[in-house]
């Protein structure tokens, strides 16, 4: 186990959040950053898929174009 440094703030909102969910604090700060992960995950393969999406219309634009004449 590490140990980090918090500003007092995120420890106060979290000690009440943790109060609230029947979680330790750090248990309750560890739950944070699992969910911020999965957002930045979920961000990343969004990010993916527009891109690879992107580069199909741009692969066929001018077949969209004809299409839609």
């Amino acid at each position: 186990m590490a140990t980090i440094q918090l500003s007092d703030s995120l420890l106060e909102v979290a000690q009440a959040a943790a109060k609230t969910m029947h979680r330790t604090t750090p248990k309750q700060i560890e739950h944070w950053a699992l969910l911020g992960k999965a957002v930045e995950e979920t961000q990343d393969v969004s990010a993916v898929k527009m891109a690879k999406f992107e580069d199909i219309i741009g692969r066929y634009s001018e077949t969209f174009e004809i299409l839609s004449k």
